[in-house]
């Protein structure tokens, strides 16, 4: 994987985008900071510099055809779940594509495609993860970081995160699930991660004390390696993507983001129809290989809604 590391840009999806034709598959792109972060239905991103891991992928996806675009919104949301878990976090993959732990968002993804006719010539995913953010000043309703939940103790980790037996999901392939940690497992031996749970420390340890312990709350907050980070991240997306090149590939890739669904549990939940305003409880019923979510209600009834038509209702919180 190539990557380019930038000064400040203003979004590097954009800086991507307007550098696309000349970039192999498999670029990431990099900035110390970016001055106008997008996310979903032309949000903002909020990122304190040098804090957090945000980057933009160009991928070039040979063999997927335009109506298959969601696996990669898919394959991606499972790469950064995978390296959540790798450091003790059990993440959720809210649909279409933001990562929660418990009811907080850690992390917001942005794709976009080139279509050509059926064909992706390529595709940008641009990614912001909270990692060593502990101070949240936009209107964000519900965010957290990896460090916040490191000092916390996952306090904040709710039922939702839990993937519950009576799940509609309960029946999908146990073989697609013991594949991925079998994966999982594979590229972490290999890997330089044998502290995945660690953090680093920056102050001065001359005295050679044993500083492997962080289980003392006194001591001094501490601060993710955010290019080893990147760097795991990179591995495991590149092996996720690759899983999106083939039908039979892309089938076990869905199943398995179905088994990470945020409100996966079966369980009734709050949303609100963006057309009419009206809020409603329902059931998450299923999600096509095309994205489209479909949501059940008390009676059986069922609504079928794309991006941006249903909004979830979530619990307050205070930053």
């Amino acid at each position: 994987m190539t990557h380019i590391a930038l000064d400040e840009v203003s979004s590097t999806n954009t800086w991507l985008a307007q550098h696309a034709a000349e970039l192999s598959h498999l670029t990431m792109v990099t900035a110390a900071r970016q001055t106008a972060g997008r996310g979903q239905r032309g949000n903002s991103w909020e990122s304190e510099p040098g804090a957090n891991l945000t980057f933009s992928l160009l991928i070039r996806p040979e063999g997927v055809p335009a109506r298959s675009q969601f696996s990669i919104s898919e394959a991606t949301a499972l790469a950064i779940t995978d390296l959540l878990a790798a450091y003790g976090v059990t993440a959720t993959i809210k649909w279409p594509n933001d990562i929660y732990v418990g009811d907080r968002k850690i992390c917001g993804i942005l794709i976009e495609h080139a279509i050509m006719g059926t064909s992706i010539m390529h595709s940008i995913i641009g990614v912001g993860l909270n990692i060593n953010q502990t101070r949240f000043v936009s209107d964000a309703p519900n965010p957290v970081s990896l460090l916040q939940l490191k000092l916390s103790g996952f306090s904040e980790q709710s039922e939702s995160s839990d993937f519950s037996e009576s799940s509609d999901f309960s029946e999908l392939s146990e073989l697609s699930e013991l594949s991925e940690q079998s994966e999982l497992s594979e590229f972490f031996d290999n890997s330089d991660t044998s502290d995945a749970s660690d953090y680093s420390d920056t102050s001065d340890h001359s005295d050679n004390s044993d500083s492997s312990d962080h289980s003392d709350n006194s001591d001094p907050p501490r601060r993710y390696d955010l290019d080893k980070l990147r760097t795991q991240l990179a591995s495991l997306l590149e092996k996720r993507l690759a899983s999106v090149t083939n039908p039979t590939d892309r089938e076990v890739t869905h199943l398995a983001f179905l088994q990470r669904l945020y409100r996966g549990d079966g369980q009734f939940y709050l949303y609100r129809d963006r057309a009419t305003g009206l809020t409603f409880n329902a059931v998450i019923a299923d999600i096509e290989p095309m994205g489209l979510l479909h949501l059940r209600l008390p009676d059986g009834t069922e609504r079928t809604y794309a991006f941006k038509e249903v909004e979830y209702l979530l619990p307050s919180f205070s930053h």
